[in-house]
């Protein structure tokens, strides 16, 4: 399912951020990149999480894979 709006910025940044930082982005770093609420925020990475077009392990917050055209692409960040 292709994403539109603000889930397909928010889908494009983690992309961009994981490329350029070598780690995801907190979502609060989503949400000031974007001007948003955190809670906001939180609510479009649920939504990208539940279509699938993201996935990450939220308790240790150590994984997450990006979904684009049809390609996963995998970064994972070890905590420190």
């Amino acid at each position: 399912m292709k994403v539109s709006g603000n889930k397909a910025r928010v889908l494009d940044f983690i992309e961009s951020f994981i490329t350029g930082n070598n780690r995801t982005p907190s979502v609060a770093e989503i949400a000031d990149h974007f001007g948003l609420s955190k809670t906001y925020t939180h609510r479009l990475v649920t939504s990208l999480t539940m279509s699938g077009h993201i996935a990450w392990d939220a308790w240790s917050g150590m994984a997450l894979m990006v979904d684009k055209d049809g390609v996963r692409v995998r970064c994972v960040v070890e905590r420190v």
